[in-house]
């Protein structure tokens, strides 16, 4: 065996030995996520997949990014994803190729509120007033008041809670 293989076989061997470090120290610190499922899931309607603002009304699903234009003009695409982003608003849309439908808005601080009038930085208390206790629960078992609250199947309102406080309002469909 020449000298030069010897060296690129030992090369291998401590990048593979990094690796194989590597992925352990990352299992172990991986998270625990605990999932609860109610025994019954809320079912949304087509009317809770509408958003609305002061400047109109969308609807996850159906919504056109030409009317979703009209209603928050200046805003940017981003790149070639199918995403724009509002002007001056915590919020994106994100449109299917195809048809250019509106399947996901992802809102956040703003003026933007579900159908049911819910907003980032509403209570948990208030989502559970307006929703039910329909919803699946995913969190960290080491942080416990960080979780999610999904609603819905096909279509959903995802609510990041973060200590009893919504955060973020994710509205998905896909294309009717």
């Amino acid at each position: 065996m020449r000298v030069v293989d010897k060296k690129e076989y030992i090369v291998v061997a401590i990048i593979f030995v990094a690796a194989m470090l590597m992925f352990s120290l990352y299992s172990r610190n991986h998270v625990n996520i605990i999932r609860e499922t109610p025994d019954q899931l809320a079912v949304l309607t087509e009317n809770d997949m509408t958003a609305a603002s002061p400047s109109g009304k969308l609807v996850v699903g159906k919504s056109t990014r030409e009317e979703a234009i009209k209603i928050y003009p200046g805003g940017t695409d981003l790149g070639r994803s199918g995403v724009y982003r509002p002007k001056d608003l915590d919020c994106l849309l994100t449109f299917s190729r195809s048809e250019d439908v509106l399947i996901r808005m992802d809102i956040g601080v703003s003026d933007i509120t579900t159908s049911r009038g819910i907003k980032a930085n509403d209570s948990f208390d208030k989502v559970v007033e307006l929703y039910g206790n329909g919803y699946t629960k995913a969190y960290d078992k080491d942080k416990p008041q960080i979780f999610d609250a999904y609603y819905g199947a096909d279509q959903y309102i995802l609510f990041k809670i973060e200590d009893n406080l919504v955060n973020k309002i994710y509205i998905g469909s896909p294309v009717q």
